[in-house]
């Protein structure tokens, strides 16, 4: 639990916490955490090391790629862009941890440059009104 913790409220990176970097257990994995709840969408490889972490937490929502449709990217980023929509549809702001940008974020001059290259985020975007 303190993992999860020094992850969601403290902004601890994977090689803060584990000391090295960590095996890319949460690739293609995100989170939407509001006051009431917690929603991810991930691997089976992110689902076992989440299962261990979240036990704890009430109305948690755990969306897992079939090993199927973790073969097929097309899929899994349809899927993806569709279950974010579905988790953050009904939010009226959605934020997300950005850090300030160094020499080594090239192209970005700002926090909202580092947001607008996430792909996720620019899908999400499209439908925008």
């Amino acid at each position: 639990m303190k993992k999860l913790l020094n992850w969601l409220m403290f902004g601890l990176s994977s090689s803060d916490i584990h000391g090295s970097p960590h095996a890319d257990t949460f690739d293609d994995s995100f989170f939407v955490i509001s006051k009431d709840s917690f929603q991810a969408y991930t691997t089976s490889t992110g689902f076992r090391e989440l299962s261990r972490l979240t036990t704890l937490i009430s109305n948690c929502n755990i969306y897992v790629l079939s090993k199927s449709d973790e073969q097929d990217s097309d899929k899994n980023e349809v899927l993806k862009v569709s279950k974010f929509y579905e988790m953050i549809h009904d939010k009226p702001v959605v934020g997300m941890p950005v850090h300030q940008p160094t020499l080594v974020d090239y192209k970005a001059n700002s926090e909202a440059q580092l947001v607008e290259q996430w792909p996720l985020v620019q899908a999400y975007g499209l439908d925008s009104k």
